[in-house]
This record gives C-alpha cells, structure tokens and sequence, in this order.
C-alpha cells in the first residue's frame, strides 16, 4: 500500500507493475475527481480489476464517467467497483484489457 497525491493504492499482491498504473491513473483524473477518490484498490487475481472508494459528497454520473476515462489512458478495465457512501457503480469490460476473446 502507499499513497500519491493523497489517493491510498493498493494491490492484493503489492504487484508494483500495478502501483506505478494505479499511479498514472490518478495522474490522468481531472482535479475535480481527484479531490473525491479516496483509494484504489487492484484485486491482482482478478487482472485490471479495481474497487474505488470516493469520499463522501454529491453523487454526479461524470464521476464514473471521468474515472473510467482514466484507465482508458492506461489500456482500460476489466471490472470498476465504484462506492460512494450508499451508491455503488460497477464498470465492466472497457479497453484493451476488457476485450473478451474471440
């Protein structure tokens, strides 16, 4: 676990390929979405598989929106668990890395 610019990362198997992701992710997160998230978690077994805590505060779509472009930059997402107090949002298969075989 370790922390930039103030978002925990975590990688179930402290992976540091997936760190220095989860790091380029934040750094592609729009100032406002940055001041919202508070962790994001890589399930290492599950491959681009994240779970994301947003701090408490207003609910908006483009919160989603924005953290899903994010990992695009990164080659996209498997899976997206999203929580934001009650609410939770699941993104599945966006980009590369969610592309089922043919």
């Amino acid at each position: 676990m370790m922390h930039y610019k103030g978002v925990r990362l975590e990688s179930r198997h402290n992976l540091q390929a997936e760190l220095s992701e989860m790091r380029r992710v934040v750094d592609a997160f729009s100032p406002m979405i940055l001041k919202r998230v508070q962790s994001i978690r890589c399930d290492s077994q599950k491959g681009a598989h994240y779970s994301i805590s947003i701090l408490p505060g207003p609910w908006d779509e483009s919160i989603a929106t924005g953290i899903a472009s994010a990992f695009m930059t990164q080659g996209g997402y498997n899976g997206i668990e999203i929580t934001c107090g009650q609410i939770e949002v699941f993104l599945v298969n966006g980009g590369d890395k969610g592309a089922s075989p043919a």
